[in-house]
């Protein structure tokens, strides 16, 4: 996993510190550097990205428990397919 922190001034990499010592067995990694903005950001997390898959989760989204699960499984229902994603709920 990786926590790119753009130059964020909210408390998202103080939150990730706190989840990556209560889990210790889910592979963070926490990237510190100037602000790339938006899209400069997002390339700069593909090019470090290591995985088969990219899932993008900014610091204001929430994952549903088995999202992952259920967007690998469709990816994994055919070789043809290049992009799987999913509806989103605003929560205002």
């Amino acid at each position: 996993m990786i926590i790119s922190d753009d130059n964020s001034t909210d408390k998202t990499i103080k939150i990730v510190k706190t989840l990556k010592s209560e889990n210790p067995q889910i592979d963070f990694q926490i990237i510190y550097h100037r602000n790339y903005g938006l899209v400069g950001n997002l390339n700069f997390c593909i090019s470090l990205a290591k995985g088969k898959y990219i899932k993008f989760l900014f610091q204001d989204d929430l994952l549903e428990p088995n999202c992952i699960e259920q967007l690998v499984k469709l990816a994994e229902t055919d070789l043809e397919i290049g992009l799987v994603f999913s509806r989103r709920r605003v929560i205002l």
